[in-house]
């Protein structure tokens, strides 16, 4: 019984591990995917690029082979059609070949030429490949971000981290060891640079002990627990958001209707009170005047 109860845990382990492994390979099929439209215009605008080089030193190259005549192998190699001028172009910056030897062969048609195409490498190496891997980076980013259940995990294992660094902040400041914080033992360790780094570190600001401490007592028993102050620093973390001055707009709203009631309420017992007993009325308002 025990070794098939072994069994069973090995394999629980091993379908978790295939999930995870899944999850990873559909985050990068989604970044994959979400890449595709950028890829296609970055190959037509390189291709572009590469054409209108092409272009150029072929040109070049034949009307400098039809004025002169005498073995030039390596020229028509790399240069002799549009063809190869373009794949020659390709390979020089995808390192199929080394593109010195494609910019010597250029050298018998003039040394410009050869800085052109010394310009072409430099351009398409610095520039237009490095703006196209920070098209596909971003691109892919944004396509793992819209994916639900890698935005889900995330958050979830965002939340795991934050707790664990908040209990790790509650066993250093309960040195007693008591389960549970009172504002004398707050306030003793709130001054600790260490501590305020932490709270610094979970973005959680507070003006003075007693205020955070108010905050962070969830019931109002003058004590703070373990999970009262996990809680509660999840909550307090961060800066304000919409849904908190949402919630701090209707609650300071009902508050104000209150007021109201209890206002409308009291000139409703005074109007009762004048009209019943005149007389206690009219010394109520002399002496309050």
């Amino acid at each position: 019984m025990r070794l098939l109860r072994l069994g069973r845990v090995v394999r629980v382990v091993r379908i978790v591990r295939v999930v995870r492994l899944f999850r990873a390979l559909r985050t990068l099929v989604y970044s994959l995917l979400g890449t595709l439209k950028s890829l296609f215009w970055s190959f037509l605008l390189l291709t572009l690029i590469m054409y209108i080089f092409g272009i150029l030193f072929t040109d070049v190259v034949l009307n400098y082979l039809m004025e002169h005549e005498g073995d030039y192998d390596e020229l028509q190699l790399y240069f002799g059609s549009l063809y190869s001028s373009v794949v020659t172009l390709f390979r020089s910056i995808a390192n199929g070949l080394t593109w010195a030897q494609a910019a010597d062969s250029l050298e018998v048609t003039g040394i410009f030429w050869v800085q052109v195409f010394h310009l072409y490498v430099a351009f398409c190496s610095f520039a237009l490949l490095n703006v196209m891997t920070g098209v596909f980076c971003n691109s892919a980013i944004k396509a793992a971000e819209r994916d639900h259940d890698t935005v889900v995990q995330n958050i979830v294992q965002t939340r795991k981290d934050f707790q664990k660094l908040a209990r790790q902040l509650f066993e250093r400041i309960d040195t007693h060891r008591m389960g549970h914080l009172t504002i004398t033992e707050f306030e003793k360790h709130f001054d600790d640079q260490a501590v305020r780094a932490f709270f610094d570190f979970l973005q959680i600001g507070a003006i003075d002990a007693w205020t955070l401490f108010v905050g962070l007592d969830m019931d109002g028993d003058h004590t703070v627990t373990e999970e009262e102050f996990t809680e509660r620093c999840m909550q307090l973390h961060g800066p304000a958001r919409s849904a908190d001055l949402f919630a701090l707009k209707l609650g300071t709203a009902k508050l104000a209707r209150q007021l109201q009631q209890i206002r409308e309420t009291q000139q409703s017992m005074q109007v009762f009170q004048m009209q019943q007993f005149p007389a206690t009325a009219n010394r109520s308002s002399r002496f309050t005047v």
